[in-house]
């Protein structure tokens, strides 16, 4: 039986046919992976005119991205440690404005009543977020985007309509030596390294080459080849992943997380199965996810700048009970 007639054209969702529905906030699996990446700017950092700007970023009716949430250090009464912004010549300001990429969403649905299969459609659908955090550095604005790698060119384009201006930020990367020294405190558990063997007799012409282990596995780093990748200055690695624990306020005990650390300046975070013990509303979930990865992101890489060594939520009081709720079950 052909029940191509029996499929209705598409129709737009009345709202007020939906059944609002408290989710838990609980991951499966890997629910999500972050690319980290920094940003400079020759743009001198003036908190109030930069807020403003990130105030008209904000998105508006029929807009598909744009910002939907804005925390600073004034508003929470949170700095940098006084020996973060001596060792790494920052200010003790910072914005972190949440982005939202807007979208659509269509599915099918069987009417009982008459067998037709119905298609609906629903707009103003908040398809993803990522989070871009403002600071100074020498005296320049610099940023660091969360997730929003793919999502850069919409970056730009916002930022050219709250400044006025294209801020021409540069992206910025490790250097050589940078990727050496945190591929070596990681080096017990390393799952891979990619690197260039220059000069290397073995290699023939080989512009690039991998070590690899299997699934959950570590490379063995007093193994020959292994040893003489991690020490020889001439030998440049351009990646490597490795796995991190992390034990801070946010956890009631052990997190562990995969990484990628890239040479380009990117340091990509995997996320593990976790489970939130109290619920929060949306907003305060995503800004808190990105919290969590902040904070990965300070302990990986060993010197880049967090503008704050607090919990931003933490202001003035009974929030404590935030600190206490999030448990990790992978």
């Amino acid at each position: 039986m052909n029940n191509s007639n029996n499929i209705e054209s598409k129709r737009e969702l009345d709202f007020n046919e939906f059944i609002s529905l408290e989710r838990k906030q609980k991951s499966s699996g890997i629910k999500r992976q972050v690319t980290i990446s920094k940003y400079a700017t020759v743009l001198n950092f003036n908190f109030e005119k930069i807020i403003e700007a990130i105030r008209h970023c904000k998105i508006r009716k029929n807009d598909d991205f744009g910002v939907i949430d804005i925390r600073d250090s004034k508003e929470h009464e949170l700095v940098a440690k006084e020996s973060d912004i001596t060792e790494l010549n920052v200010g003790t300001e910072w914005i972190r404005a949440l982005f939202g990429v807007i979208g659509e969403n269509s599915f099918r649905r069987l009417n009982h009543e008459n067998l037709h299969i119905e298609q609906y459609i629903m707009k103003e659908v908040l398809k993803e977020t990522f989070l871009v955090e403002y600071f100074q550095q020498g005296g320049n604005l610099c940023f660091l985007t969360y997730g929003g790698s793919e999502n850069y060119k919409k970056i730009e384009q916002k930022h050219k309509i709250g400044f006025g201006k294209d801020l021409n930020a540069e992206p910025i990367e490790f250097e050589y030596d940078k990727v050496r020294q945190i591929c070596l405190s990681f080096k017990e558990e390393l799952s891979s390294i990619d690197y260039i063997p220059k000069g290397q007799p073995d290699y023939g012409d080989a512009d690039l080459a991998s070590l690899k282990t299997k699934q959950k596995k570590f490379l063995k780093s007093d193994a020959k080849l292994i040893k003489e990748t991690l020490e020889k200055p001439e030998i440049l690695i351009q990646n490597f992943e490795a796995w991190h624990s992390i034990e801070n306020h946010f956890f009631g005990k052990e997190i562990r997380l995969k990484f990628k650390f890239s040479k380009n300046g990117h340091v990509t975070i995997y996320i593990p199965e976790m489970l939130f013990k109290k619920h929060l509303p949306e907003i305060d979930f995503e800004n808190t996810f990105y919290d969590i990865i902040r904070g990965a992101y300070a302990e990986i890489t060993d010197w880049e700048y967090l503008p704050t060594n607090s919990h931003p939520f933490q202001k003035n009081t009974g929030d404590q009970l935030l600190i206490d709720f999030i448990e990790n079950i992978g």
